[in-house]
């Protein structure tokens, strides 16, 4: 046991240390790496992703809610990916998801009338 404590005792704890921050260091320039530019396969690629997603929205074939559908068109609007097709579908979808607010808006108001007028009478 004693043997054990002293060769415990006898280990360089500092360049244990040192060795271990070394390897972060290299661990960690390797994810740096990327100049955060997309290479025009990437944009292109990107930009079609886009473009898919906003046709969804458009046509009205999407099954997300319209919460999720505004967000996506949202983060596709962020990208800022500067396409005159993508900015005009961009415009056009956020459009259609007004449309559709101000009809759920409606709905609602109609349902809260009915109700009210059901409960005075």
């Amino acid at each position: 046991m004693t043997e054990i404590v002293q060769k415990i005792k006898t280990i360089r704890w500092q360049h244990l240390l040192i060795l271990l921050l070394m390897v972060a260091v290299a661990a960690g320039m390797d994810s740096c790496s990327t100049s955060g530019k997309l290479t025009k396969k990437e944009r292109k690629a990107q930009i079609e992703a886009a473009k898919k997603q906003l046709e969804e929205i458009i046509n009205g074939t999407t099954t997300k809610t319209l919460e999720q559908q505004e967000r996506t068109v949202n983060d596709i609007a962020r990208k800022n990916l500067n396409d005159k097709d993508l900015n005009a579908m961009i415009d056009e979808a956020r459009q259609v998801l007004k449309e559709k607010f101000a009809d759920q808006e409606k709905i609602r108001q109609q349902k809260v009338d009915a109700a009210r007028a059901q409960l005075l009478d």
